[in-house]
């Protein structure tokens, strides 16, 4: 298994999310445009984006490539496809009766993608499976 992930234009939105989880077994992605990720903040049901097609195809800024590594603050790294990107991610884990739970505390955000990711295996949350 690699340490790291470096996320590029040329990558499937499916296979940033399998290397992802890859490094953090119990975490998953879920990406968002704008305008659904805003229905999240206000409670309301929203559509992930489609995970068959590239991360060119589905930003609406072109940035940086990322590198991702486990030192990562899981809201650095939200809002850094947020930053090079334009679009929105939420880390999150499955939850114990098999639903996605989606993180928006912020103390969470403030927890490292390693740590998070050691935390939910700890107290018994499954892998995540997409």
């Amino acid at each position: 298994m690699a340490d790291s992930l470096t996320m590029t234009g040329q990558m499937h939105l499916s296979s940033v999310q399998h290397q992802f989880t890859d490094l953090f077994p119990y975490l998953g992605l879920i990406f968002f445009s704008q305008e659904e990720f805003e229905k999240t903040t206000r409670g309301e049901p929203a559509k992930p984006m489609a995970t068959d097609v590239t991360v060119a195809a589905a930003r609406t800024k072109k940035g940086e490539d990322i590198s991702l590594h486990g030192k990562w603050l899981t809201g650095n790294f939200e809002k850094a496809l947020v930053n090079e990107y334009g679009f929105y991610v939420q880390v999150c884990i499955r939850s114990k009766d098999g639903k996605s739970a989606a993180y928006s505390d912020k103390d969470l955000d403030k927890e490292t993608l390693r740590s998070l990711n050691d935390k939910a295996a700890a107290h018994g949350f499954p892998k995540y499976e997409y």
